[in-house]
């Protein structure tokens, strides 16, 4: 029996008040990376993701992060702690126009909007566009945001 069958053997026993589930994702899609949590979802308390641009596994499209993030968001109603970390070792920086993406980074902000247990909120680096800045939830008490963004702040 592999571990991924036991795990989720062990996440189909239980209900949410009896079982969190922390998951880490780094450099690396992050679909793919929670598609083995598939349906259980609402048992991810913790989620970290760190994605570096220059990683051969990330994904460096804009559009199909947001909606990544977007979906992992959706799908983790129950967060309590959320920690994106974004780094670029390149030096020089060059945006994408962000006004291409009003609809897309729309959804992520409502996907945000949607987590209404998260208390901690961590943000790392350039987070989807110096330009941007996420709206936080109320019910986070613990915010920390080490990232880049315009000088127009």
């Amino acid at each position: 029996m592999g571990v991924f069958k036991i795990l989720r053997e062990y996440f189909d026993s239980k209900n949410t008040d009896q079982f969190s589930l922390l998951v880490s994702v780094r450099d690396y899609d992050i679909s793919k990376a929670l598609d083995f949590i598939d349906g259980h979802g609402d048992k991810v308390t913790s989620l970290n993701i760190t994605h570096s641009s220059k990683s051969a596994t990330s994904n460096n499209n804009p559009e199909i992060l947001i909606a990544q993030l977007t979906n992992a968001l959706l799908s983790t109603p129950n967060l309590e702690q959320l920690e994106l970390s974004f780094t670029d070792p390149d030096e020089e920086y060059r945006p994408w126009p962000i006004q291409r993406l009003s609809k897309p980074l729309a959804k992520l902000q409502g996907a945000f909007d949607s987590l209404k247990r998260l208390g901690s909120l961590r943000i790392n680096g350039i987070f989807i566009h110096p330009s941007f800045f996420v709206k936080v939830p109320r019910s986070v008490r613990i915010l920390e945001l080490r990232c880049m963004t315009t000088p127009l702040w």
